[in-house]
């Protein structure tokens, strides 16, 4: 449920202030209830196949738990536009606070919640109320024209970002699977919020009568982005939970042409050259390095994030005569994103994100069709997507850097379930969606 309210004026000829409330009330619910194996393998006499009896777990252990929390948010900001001879300003102001709503552990190495442990080391209580989330954050943009057709613009401004609730309820009864093996994870509802800090200057010059250019430099700082800290329980168990461990920043620059829609024709174009990285793209990385034996030693310097995408470039092109019909291309090219490789496939060396995936591209089309039929206004459209049907390679293997190629696939022992190695491979959720056609019309009456 969502409670709003806002205000502007003009009050004066160079100033207009706004500002506005809101509320947001959420209930939540969550049952997950995974499939898993009940019983040790079996083998087929018959056959000699291995088999297994698969089923549900019973409710209240870590694969079979339900929760419903009741978390709540407010926000309020004002701000004023000056607008000035000279320069045009945008100044404000906006408050965040969020409420979890819901309480954690005490003592984190204590997820069984025994009393004999309270005691021992001294803590008041087995579970605490989640802290609340407070955030002041600032927003300036600032305009100031340079000639009679450019101008300089700078922004700077803080946001702030709760984490998906999820990450907040997650095994919320702090349920651990007992042994010295790490399989369980739980939420973390004393999570900060995700901040960044963003700056942002630019020039906008108008070259001809209907084409401007417009040449951005950025950089965001962010912070508290989430990873994970491994816990050992008083009794010797190990798990982990989510923490606000990660940061990261992107920096660059954006080069954009606008002609604007005259003579039956209008174009954009941009280009983005940016750099994203971090200490961790994967909030799982820790759970997943410590997988292995020996762990995987977390990295302890900046590398590629998962969407640091160096090239980006976007064409967007419009003919016709609105009242009477038009056609609508829109093409992007994306140079490719970082993986990480396999040893076998970086000669024993292992670094995140050390690896590039193929770049990818796309077309778009939408086409219009004015007319009347029978006294009624009506529009025939086609819009055709991924209009060359092309293959983009979206997830790829870590052995190979492609698609529905892996090493790995030499190792594999024998295929338990319904689908064959090959089958396996050739995901086709591995690649870009194939090209879509729709007709349709649509009738004003």
């Amino acid at each position: 449920m969502t409670a709003q309210w806002s205000l502007s004026s003009q009050i004066t000829k160079e100033h207009k202030v706004g500002m506005g409330v809101e509320g947001r009330f959420h209930t939540l619910s969550n049952h997950n209830n995974s499939v898993i194996n009940k019983t040790e393998s079996i083998t087929d006499s018959a056959t000699g196949k291995t088999l297994f009896t698969l089923g549900y777990p019973n409710e209240g252990t870590y694969y079979n738990q339900q929760y419903t929390k009741h978390p709540y948010e407010a926000s309020a900001y004002l701000q004023d536009k000056m607008e000035y001879d000279i320069m045009v300003i945008n100044a404000g102001v906006r408050f965040d606070y969020f409420n979890p709503n819901t309480k954690l552990l005490a003592d984190i190495q204590n997820p069984a919640r025994n009393h004999k442990f309270d005691t021992l080391y001294g803590v008041a209580g087995r579970m605490v109320n989640a802290e609340e989330k407070i955030q002041v954050s600032p927003r300036l943009g600032v305009s100031f024209p340079i000639t009679d057709q450019g101008i300089i613009h700078f922004s700077y401004g803080h946001f702030f970002q709760i984490p998906n609730f999820e990450n907040l309820y997650l095994n919320s009864d702090y349920i651990i699977i007992p042994g010295q093996s790490l399989s369980s994870i739980s939420g973390n509802p004393d999570l900060k919020a995700q901040r960044t800090v963003s700056y942002e200057v630019g020039l906008q010059q108008v070259v001809y009568t209907d084409v401007a250019v417009d040449f951005t430099l950025y950089y965001r700082d962010i912070r508290n982005l989430l990873g994970m800290e491994l816990i050992r329980s008083h009794e010797g168990f190990r798990y982990a939970r989510f923490i606000n461990r990660d940061y990261g920043n992107t920096r660059g620059v954006i080069l954009s042409v606008d002609k604007r829609f005259t003579n039956f024709f209008g174009a954009k174009i941009d280009y983005t050259y940016q750099f994203a990285e971090g200490n961790a793209s994967d909030p799982y990385a820790v759970f997943y390095n410590n997988q292995t034996s020996p762990p995987i030693e977390s990295n302890k310097k900046v590398v590629p994030l998962d969407w640091d995408q160096r090239n980006t470039l976007n064409i967007s092109l419009t003919l016709g005569y609105p009242e009477d019909w038009s056609v609508g291309l829109i093409g992007s090219y994306g140079s490719g994103l970082p993986y990480t490789e396999d040893v076998r496939s970086s000669q024993g060396v292992r670094f995140e994100n050390g690896g590039i995936k193929p770049s990818t591209m796309n077309v778009d089309l939408r086409a219009e069709k004015n007319f009347t039929l029978g006294g009624v206004a009506t529009t025939a459209f086609v819009y055709i997507y991924n209009v060359f049907d092309i293959k983009s390679e979206l997830g790829v293997s870590a052995t190979t850097g492609r698609a529905n190629k892996d090493l790995n696939s030499r190792y594999a022992s024998q295929i338990v379930g319904l689908n064959t190695l090959n089958q396996y491979l050739n995901d086709p959720t591995s690649f870009s969606s194939p090209r879509q056609v729709q007709l349709g019309f649509s009738l004003s009456f």
